[in-house]
């Protein structure tokens, strides 16, 4: 068994998680300058139960006092916790700041100006506005928390949510290593499987993704061994550039014939992990042993590394015979669309060095507009909104590009 014992689905020792009292009203309750948003009922009931109140009607959140009554315990993290929204602070209802205008590093509704509080309470209406990443990220703390000590299934559909609404490098990595330890914490097979169609491209979020392939039994997909390739050590990747249908069909059939099914069952091997410390959690209220836990080192595992690169390497032998055998018989070769390796929805569009027109390498990335030297066509470089990278397109794909920016924007 792999050790998750880091985090359990049990009340941090340091923390009351009290119920919602609906019926008792507190004596500041009347007073309270957030009834607006919540007696009122203008925050949504499934945004407002997923708030953290240190005071009041709502009051749902205590730090547990030592015998003496007079000290706080230390909490194992250096801040206390940044969503929490106590109902005494000031908020100006006539603010007019913009709502776009960055709050800084590390945020916490306490430290909010009653202007920036006006902001943050009036986003939390309609979280589908656009906001300053700063005033999401305050929400997500409190919605960390949700997953390990309280509302787990409700925080993550409102996490997916935010998602949709709200793209920022740092919110997604986060947020992606968040919910994929959490699903694997709670053996949420379903939520898992939605996050992890996709690797990503960074080393703790593959790694955490194939933790939660290993434990919860998933195998890796044709796609994802693709993604694979630099951590397999293969080398010659002239066939998956140039003929990613060709290849993705050898290997499906390839692995059909080793384990009965299209797919690569790698949680079945019998290994030992080495482990590694991961940032996981952004909110910096949580223990420290659980916002950077020891985790399985899959990524680095050798007889993992060894697996893939077998089946990389017997799939370009296949594919080599193929073409060959094609080539003596007279039959000409073109090579295919990258869009079976790159998995974007553009169908031409590469993040390497290849011609979008004939898939020919080319000698250096372009920097801009350049004449391919193989087939005379223009290549075309633009940065694309999801993932701001630089692609290589054709020209009829231009005007996909220019849309998916007037979205963003």
């Amino acid at each position: 068994m792999l050790p998750f014992d880091f985090l359990q689905k049990e009340i941090d020792d340091n923390v009351t998680i009290a119920k919602i009292e609906d019926g008792k009203t507190h004596n500041n309750d009347s007073k309270s300058l957030l009834s607006p948003f919540l007696v009122g009922y203008n925050i949504p009931q499934g945004i407002r139960e997923l708030l953290w109140f240190a005071d009041g009607k709502f009051k749902n959140f205590e730090e547990k006092k030592s015998d003496s009554n007079v000290k706080i315990h230390v909490f194992s993290s250096f801040r206390q916790e940044p969503s929490l929204i106590y109902s005494y602070l000031p908020i100006n209802f006539k603010g007019q700041i913009n709502p776009l205008e960055k709050i800084g590093y590390y945020p916490s509704y306490s430290n909010l100006n009653p202007d920036q509080r006006f902001v943050y309470l009036k986003w939390l209406c309609d979280i589908s506005q656009k906001v300053d990443i700063g005033y999401v990220f305050i929400f997500y703390y409190g919605l960390e928390r949700h997953l390990v000590y309280g509302k787990y299934k409700e925080s993550v559909e409102m996490i997916l949510k935010l998602r949709e609404y709200h793209f920022h490098p740092s919110f997604n990595y986060y947020s992606t290593n968040a919910l994929i330890l959490a699903s694997i914490i709670h053996q949420d097979k379903d939520t898992l499987q939605k996050l992890t169609f996709d690797l990503g491209e960074d080393y703790n979020t593959i790694n955490n993704v194939l933790i939660g392939k290993y434990l919860l039994k998933i195998d890796l997909l044709p796609e994802d061994i693709f993604k694979l390739i630099t951590i397999s050590g293969f080398k010659n990747r002239r066939y998956i550039k140039e003929f990613p249908d060709t290849f993705t069909k050898h290997m499906k059939k390839l692995l059909k014939e080793e384990f009965g099914k299209e797919s690569f069952p790698f949680h079945e091997i019998e290994t030992n992990f080495s482990e590694t410390r991961t940032l996981s959690f952004a909110n910096t209220s949580m223990p420290m042993d659980k916002r950077i836990p020891e985790l399985p080192d899959v990524i680095r595992n050798p007889d993992l590394k060894n697996a893939l690169y077998q089946i990389l390497k017997l799939t370009h032998n296949s594919v080599k015979i193929e073409l060959t055998q094609k080539r003596k018989s007279g039959e000409k070769i073109f090579p295919e669309r990258a869009k079976s390796v790159s998995g974007y929805e553009l169908n031409f569009a590469t993040v390497d060095p290849i011609c979008p027109y004939c898939n020919k390498i080319l000698e250096e990335f372009p920097q801009k507009k350049k004449k391919c030297r193989y087939c005379g066509n223009y290549i075309f470089v633009r940065k694309r909104p999801a993932d701001r990278k630089k692609y290589l397109i054709r020209e009829d794909e231009i005007k996909k590009i220019e849309e998916e920016w007037l979205n963003r924007n």
